[in-house]
């Protein structure tokens, strides 16, 4: 977690310092200074452990028909289960669980998220990283039988694992976290793992019906949708705005002033695989079609997923 909350702070605008004043790189005792404030991020992640799904608010959006929702979880344990469901372990006396991560050929959905952490390439020589000082970053987890790191060439994935781990090191050492207690702040005592995998997570969906748009490029814009044959999902629709759809289960997507118009024509926003139709699995193809209204008992289930009205379904 403190990795992943680390790269967050990167990616939305952290300073990060690679070189000196004098443009050498760093040496290794000083690299990287960032305004990463570790103890912070552990504070929040702290907090995120104990959020709960968000209840299906039925003054509003309007009550949950309850055998409906019934007969959507047998459909949600017969077809979204294998993926959604992970498997759960126990580390540290917490109840952790781990994602599957579905293959893009066997999901189908837009691969280019997934092509882009193994396909781009960058030289990072300037920064004259050794692999003597790369294999002293214990807290970071990589295939150890690779080839010595080439640094005029390195995948995305590994420069961020590698990045990471200087930063947080020097983010802890800044604000004086006692080496012991860096394990517990990493999250689990597990070091960072950055997967070079063209595949995409299968989150839990608790609480999935308040997320809209879905799949991991927002190209489906809502879950009936999701749980339809691509050939029966909007190809163009509108974004912008948070007024939400509770029959459907997502945004509306009409047109209004100042709306963002999303074309799942163009690559990367492609709204292609996790189908439930019939025909050979594989290819996008993840299960059987669903009848309509097999869709809308699931859609009925998805809106008590995880929450306390779960519990009330006969």
């Amino acid at each position: 977690p403190m990795a992943r909350n680390v790269g967050e702070s990167l990616g939305v605008g952290a300073t990060l310092t690679f070189f000196d004043a004098a443009g050498q790189p760093l040496k290794v005792a000083d690299r990287y200074p960032s305004s990463v404030r570790v103890r912070d991020l552990n504070t929040i992640e702290q907090a995120l452990q104990r959020l709960k799904p968000p209840v299906w608010p039925e003054p509003l959006f309007g009550p949950v028909n309850k055998p409906l929702a019934a007969q959507g979880r047998a459909l949600f344990a017969e077809n979204c289960a294998g993926c959604h469901v992970p498997p759960k372990s126990v580390v540290d006396g917490r109840t952790v669980q781990y994602l599957h991560m579905i293959p893009v050929a066997e999901i189908g959905t837009d691969p280019n998220t997934a092509n882009n952490i193994a396909d781009n390439h960058y030289d990072v020589s300037a920064l004259k990283w050794t692999q003597a000082e790369l294999d002293q970053l214990t807290n970071v987890k990589l295939d150890k039988s690779a080839n010595p790191l080439d640094t005029r060439s390195v995948t995305s994935a590994k420069a961020l694992a590698y990045i990471t781990a200087y930063v947080e090191n020097n983010a802890y050492n800044a604000a004086n976290v006692p080496v012991a207690e860096r394990p517990a702040m990493d999250g689990f005592g597990l070091p960072i793992a950055v997967q070079e995998l063209r595949a995409y997570k299968a989150r839990p969906l608790d609480g999935i019906w308040a997320t809209p748009p879905f799949l991991h490029n927002g190209s489906v814009p809502t879950i009936y949708q999701l749980l339809s044959p691509q050939d029966e999902r909007s190809t163009t629709f509108y974004k912008g705005t948070f007024n939400y759809d509770p029959l459907h289960l997502g945004y509306e997507t009409g047109a209004f002033k100042n709306a963002f118009l999303f074309d799942t024509a163009i690559s990367g926003n492609h709204n292609s695989g996790h189908e439930f139709r019939d025909g050979k699995r594989g290819n996008g193809v993840i299960g059987r079609g669903l009848l309509p209204q097999e869709r809308w008992a699931l859609v009925e289930y998805l809106k008590v997923l995880g929450g306390p009205l779960e519990q009330q379904l006969p």
